[in-house]
């Protein structure tokens, strides 16, 4: 039985029959949709994270991907402009995490207008964000401005880090993301970036470089990763910096 939920009058013809409330019908239906389909590329399967039976007091373990797209904002780019850039940045990412073979439920994607945030669930190895996934995203970035037009061109600062989050009908939550977040946009990382000509700079948390990086696992070096402190906030973070060659 479908709940036929009607905009104008705000209610569905099924829950009184189910004997619950159309809220709680509702939700029942949302639960029930695929958020991703692996026939859809993944710039099209942007959504906010589903409506579920979890409390916002569950946990939620997830490994976090967050990109942002240095200078987005600038003259001369024009809105014409960030809209190409936007889809190149989906492009590349669709086909760096292609590669990984994961089924559609193991990751979400959230839209951030001059970058992109991808939660990945427990089942997805650490190990793999960074090689292969980085490593493919260098690799497509560096073909992609060879042949862009200048104001195309993309640079980007990334963040990789694992934590516990919350989740509501409104999206996710949680310490762990805002310190990804602060780390991606803090004025160390944007320095870093912009002192170098590579097109991408990467920062771990210390939990990525202490759990997966210092352990050498095939594609990664850990000699390559160099330690800095980052402020976030009145806060002092460890992290580690990569400048991919």
């Amino acid at each position: 039985m479908t709940c036929t939920w009607h905009l104008h009058f705000g209610r569905c013809q099924v829950a009184p029959a189910l004997g619950m409330s159309h809220y709680r019908c509702a939700i029942l239906q949302r639960e029930k949709q695929v958020m991703f389909t692996p026939d859809i590329p993944l710039r099209r399967q942007l959504s906010s994270p589903p409506v579920t039976p979890w409390l916002a007091s569950d946990s939620l373990h997830r490994s976090i991907l967050l990109i942002d797209i240095e200078g987005y904002s600038r003259p001369p780019r024009t809105n014409l402009i960030r809209g190409r850039l936007r889809e190149s940045l989906y492009l590349l990412l669709d086909n760096a995490i292609g590669r990984l073979e994961l089924a559609a439920s193991q990751y979400e994607v959230k839209d951030e207008g001059d970058g992109v945030l991808v939660l990945f669930r427990p089942d997805v190895p650490k190990n793999r964000l960074l090689h292969p996934l980085i490593t493919d995203l260098v690799q497509g970035l560096v073909s992609h401005n060879l042949t862009a037009p200048e104001r195309e061109q993309m640079r980007l600062r990334v963040v990789v880090h694992a934590g516990e989050l919350l989740s509501d009908e409104h999206g996710y939550f949680g310490e762990d993301l805002d310190e990804a977040f602060g780390l991606v946009n803090s004025d160390s990382l944007r320095a870093c970036l912009a002192a170098t000509t590579k097109p991408l700079v990467l920062l771990v948390t210390e939990r990525i470089y202490q759990g997966i990086v210092k352990h050498e696992p095939v594609g990664i070096d850990p000699a390559i990763y160099q330690q800095v402190e980052v402020s976030v906030k009145e806060k002092e973070i460890s992290a580690w910096l990569q400048i991919p060659p």
